[in-house]
């Protein structure tokens, strides 16, 4: 196979590759050596290119959150309420995690780099997050006397447990969203909100029938 002479698209190709092997096995069980001979370049262009397994992994998360966010934006002005932003960014994550080495999750945390860029995005996304809830509060969507600041609190601890609980790995990621983060969600919610919940979820339920049939 011809290697491409733009850097650039060479480094989507190499990113794009990475990813797929790495949310599919996990990152430990990819070597740079199995990656280079996938993409059939030579392991000394692969370095040229990444540094090393993390940088690639950093980069290709980066990628990845600038997907979801442009997809979040195009969405927000056709959306009739806050509830219908926040499930269909949590729609774009069942696309990214379907098929996800449980693995792969548990592997992140053997990388500092990686693990500062999500704590520093966590940061901006709680203040984000929180505003969103309070938006949902006004809309009568959420229940006026929960924590907005709590509630985010508690639906990123449950995601931290996917990522750091070995024991967890013995589930699907969509298997644990749905028996915490949505359980709990729900129970936020007012009666006009549940109504839109019961319809996501069903939606979902659905779709996870059908793929698995």
């Amino acid at each position: 196979m011809k290697i491409p002479n733009d850097p650039i698209v060479l480094q989507g190709r190499i990113v794009k590759t990475a990813m797929q092997l790495f949310l599919q096995r996990g990152i430990k069980n990819v070597t740079m050596d199995e990656l280079a001979h996938t993409l059939t370049i030579s392991k000394r262009t692969l370095y040229e290119v990444f540094n090393d397994k993390e940088e690639l992994l950093l980069t290709g998360i980066k990628a990845i959150e600038k997907w979801t966010h442009e997809r979040l934006t195009e969405f927000i002005p056709k959306a009739n309420n806050i509830l219908e932003v926040i499930l269909f960014d949590f729609e774009l994550k069942f696309n990214e995690i379907d098929n996800v080495n449980p693995a792969f999750f548990y592997d992140l945390h053997r990388f500092d780099k990686v693990m500062e860029h999500i704590a520093e995005r966590r940061k901006q996304q709680r203040i984000v997050a929180i505003n969103t809830i309070k938006e949902g509060q006004k809309q009568k969507i959420f229940r006026h006397d929960i924590s907005p600041e709590l509630v985010y609190d508690m639906m990123t601890g449950f995601h931290d447990l996917m990522q750091q609980n070995a024991t967890t790995q013995m589930y699907q990621p969509r298997e644990i969203l749905f028996n915490t983060v949505f359980t709990y969600l729900r129970g936020c919610t007012t009666q006009q909100g549940l109504k839109i919940m019961d319809d996501f979820l069903d939606r979902q339920n659905k779709t996870s029938i059908s793929d698995n049939s």
